[in-house]
């Protein structure tokens, strides 16, 4: 009878070491203060792109700002956002992990080409180079102004999301003189050569050679003369346009009363 109940307290106590044994485990993995807390260790991420998604292993875990619990381990994290190229490390989990996860935006070629080579460009407000020009841009929408000393300044606006080239077509901001004598004009009991070096021409004062002349759209003055004779008008030179300038020489005859 002795030997009975010995056993069975025998078994009782093994069956309440048991029990014991087992509410210890649950209680330490159960817990939150960190690992062995049952949820791990504590982790954050935060980056440069709120709201950027965070893989561990594979599987969404959640967005930036992320914070969750890891037991201890290996784990490969992503961090993803449109846009952007991803974020891919190892974390070796031992202990609390902050973690800093800078997102590098995808770059383009964003090039502007233009007829006037060394036109100044300007990107989104900022000075950026002179044509030919090539940057490196994310994604996104630009603004570009081209301009150049005699033209008329070139914009636009475009959206990049792959390589883009802008062809800035400057419009010419000057009108071109071109200074021609007519043979009629000369007297021909003179040498030509040496009548065309005694005809001097002047716009708006300045005088000026043969040939093609350059100035800037507007109102223009051109003043032919020779000796004490001159003849001058004046008249609006559009830009981009090209204007043959000869003097005219008549006779006019009027009866006298």
């Amino acid at each position: 009878m002795t030997s009975r109940r010995g056993a069975r307290l025998a078994a009782l106590a093994l069956f309440v070491a048991a029990v014991g044994s087992t509410g210890a485990w649950a209680q330490v993995s159960g817990g939150r203060g960190g690992y062995p807390g049952g949820g791990g260790y504590p982790i954050s991420v935060v980056s440069n792109v709120a709201g950027a998604t965070v893989y561990i292993n594979g599987t969404v875990s959640g967005s930036t700002p992320y914070s969750g619990y890891l037991a201890p381990g290996v784990y490969a994290l992503i961090v993803r956002a449109p846009g952007y190229r991803d974020y891919v490390t190892t974390l070796q989990v031992s202990g609390p992990i902050n973690l800093n996860a800078y997102l590098a935006g995808f770059t383009v070629n964003l090039s502007v080409v233009s007829n006037v080579q060394g036109a100044q460009v300007i990107v989104n407000g900022q000075a950026s180079g002179q044509t030919p020009l090539t940057l490196a841009a994310q994604p996104g929408l630009y603004t570009i102004q081209v301009s150049a000393s005699g033209y008329q300044p070139f914009s636009t606006q475009v959206q990049v999301s792959q390589d883009t080239t802008i062809n800035a077509q400057l419009q010419a901001n000057f009108a071109t003189l071109r200074i021609v004598l007519p043979g009629s004009f000369f007297n021909p009991d003179w040498d030509r050569g040496r009548a065309e070096r005694d005809i001097g021409v002047w716009i708006d004062g300045r005088r000026v050679g043969r040939g093609d002349i350059q100035v800037a759209a507007g109102n223009h003055t051109i003043r032919f003369g020779s000796g004490g004779l001159s003849v001058q008008s004046t008249y609006y030179f559009s830009p981009g346009q090209l204007y043959v300038v000869s003097p005219q020489l008549s006779i006019v005859i009027n009866p006298s009363n």
